[in-house]
């Protein structure tokens, strides 16, 4: 999933960072200031909820909007997302296409409501 969503969005011309892990995510992100993060719920290690916790405690990484990525999809899994403070969810079962039409959709969503200017890479 990360190799085809970074292709789609390098095709859409955004510069892109990856990270194998939430700790290496939460590394990225505190040094390059990404405008948006795309976070799995599921990794081995630290999953999506520890990472979006950290991200928040931290000064440096705290507006940056995150999208969980996740195969969760019943309700109560959900709000459980949306109450763990991600900024939405995207389906890793919808097709990549949609999912990049989404993340377009966010960044201009967000962008929008951000009380400053967030520069980098998503």
């Amino acid at each position: 999933m990360r190799a085809i969503l970074s292709h789609l969005l390098r095709d859409l011309g955004h510069d892109i960072i990856t990270a194998r892990d939430g700790v290496e995510g939460i590394e990225a992100a505190a040094n390059k200031k990404p405008r948006l993060i795309l976070c799995d719920i599921t990794m081995p290690g630290m999953d999506g909820f520890e990472v979006v916790r950290r991200l928040a405690a931290n000064v440096a990484t705290r507006e940056i909007p995150v999208i969980a990525l996740t195969a969760l999809t019943s309700t109560a899994e959900l709000k459980q997302i949306e109450s763990a403070g991600f900024a939405g969810s995207l389906s890793k079962t919808t097709d990549p296409t949609q999912l990049a039409t989404l993340i377009e959709a966010t960044l201009a969503s967000c962008a929008a409501s951000l009380p400053r200017a967030l520069g980098g890479e998503i």
